[in-house]
């Protein structure tokens, strides 16, 4: 009971405040409970925490949305930075691709320089798989209907090193084009074709003379033996260095093919080729016949290399 009295004590106590005008007139008087100031001074106390409390949250919440501003440049950049490496990429892949399509264009013309069909023979170079030397990664690319495809970590260095092979691999095909070239002539040029379908009557090396049973001789040469007037072809491609009447050897067309080698074509009824023409490896160039020192119809047939004398038919078994 007492304690009541002494709260209602306390809040029945208060200040009063007095207002008094310059000139006379009525005293304005108002009374504040002692009490009210401490509620007010509470209060004020509260609202100074509660703006530091604010103001802490606002700081801190900036400091959260800058930090995430700074994260989200950040990712921009680096997405920037994977489009840019994405563009590359595939202008890398077209410049690997357009070489591997050079190179398949030089395989087949290998291959057809051989005489062998691409389609049939070889798989095109449509796709490369290596494995880089120099590298843990696998490097897999692909010309297929939706374009090349790479899979690599460092792509830039790699694809470079795929690009410098391929275009080593094409200048080893263009060496073997020339080589393949080459060596094409020269079997066009080798006097290994029997010049006429007849049978051999007389082979390269010691005979007995045909004019004289009692002497032997050298034959340069193979005799091969046919009906009077069917084609002789030439062995091999080459220009005519003679074609007319040359002794016992009758009518004689003599081909130069290059390489040192020569062939004559001797005994013949016609020659259909002249001085200085280019013939073609199988072109008719004169007609079977006895013409000169000759017991029958025969085509003598001999061929020499840097002016001797070699069997024809070791250069046919070639």
């Amino acid at each position: 009971m007492k304690k009541m009295k002494h709260i209602q004590n306390k809040t029945r106590s208060s200040l009063t405040f007095m207002i008094l005008p310059n000139s006379s007139g009525k005293i304005f008087q108002f009374s504040i409970p002692k009490f009210s100031f401490k509620i007010i001074g509470i209060s004020f106390i509260c609202i100074i925490f509660s703006a530091l409390l604010f103001s802490f949250g606002y700081f801190h919440t900036n400091q959260k949305l800058a930090l995430a501003h700074s994260e989200l440049s950040v990712l921009k950049l680096e997405n920037e930075n994977q489009k840019h490496e994405i563009a590359e990429l595939r202008g890398y892949a077209v410049k690997v691709d357009e070489k591997l399509a050079d190179l398949n264009k030089v395989q087949s013309q290998v291959l057809n320089m051989v005489g062998l069909n691409s389609s049939d023979e070889s798989t095109p170079v449509d796709t490369v798989d290596t494995l880089l030397p120099y590298s843990d990664s696998y490097v897999a690319v692909s010309r297929s209907a939706q374009g090349p495809i790479f899979s690599s970590d460092n792509y830039e260095e790699e694809i470079n090193f795929l690009t410098e092979l391929i275009e080593k691999e094409k200048e080893n095909m263009q060496s073997l084009i020339s080589s393949v070239e080459q060596q094409l002539e020269y079997l066009d040029a080798l006097p290994n074709l029997i010049p006429n379908a007849g049978r051999i009557s007389s082979p390269f090396g010691y005979r007995t003379s045909p004019t004289n049973r009692r002497k032997r001789e050298f034959h340069n040469g193979v005799d091969i033996s046919n009906n009077s007037g069917s084609s002789i072809v030439a062995a091999g491609s080459g220009v005519v260095t003679f074609s007319g009447y040359n002794g016992s050897y009758g009518r004689v067309v003599m081909i130069s093919h290059g390489y040192g080698y020569t062939s004559i074509y001797a005994h013949n009824r016609k020659n259909l080729v002249s001085v200085g023409d280019r013939v073609e490896k199988g072109q008719p160039i004169a007609e079977l016949g006895s013409t000169g020192r000759s017991t029958g119809p025969h085509v003598h047939f001999e061929v020499r290399l840097h002016n001797e004398p070699v069997n024809p038919l070791t250069l046919v078994q070639q």
